[in-house]
């Protein structure tokens, strides 16, 4: 499995399209902030690749893990993912 940088995808599409590396890093930066910003029950559905979605997780009470207190874990929203299906 290949580990790539942000820096080093940013250079394999600028050579793959003949875009500048500094384009290619605004257009990676906008999406990158567009989809970090969807709000609450938002989705946003890249077909082929896969869909962010931002879910609303209710407050509830857990459990401190070294001394057994209950506590409560506030409400909060998280970004998740779902890749496409694998084709073939």
């Amino acid at each position: 499995m290949t580990t790539l940088t942000k820096t080093q995808v940013i250079a394999d599409i600028a050579a793959a399209t003949g875009q500048s590396k500094a384009e290619v890093g605004h257009c990676l930066d906008a999406l990158f902030h567009f989809i970090a910003g969807i709000e609450d029950g938002g989705r946003v559905t890249l077909t082929g690749f896969g869909t962010f979605e931002r879910k609303a997780y209710p407050a509830r009470m857990g459990r401190n893990i070294r001394t057994g207190e209950a506590i409560e874990i506030p409400a909060q929203s998280r970004l998740t993912f779902k890749a496409s299906k694998a084709k073939g």
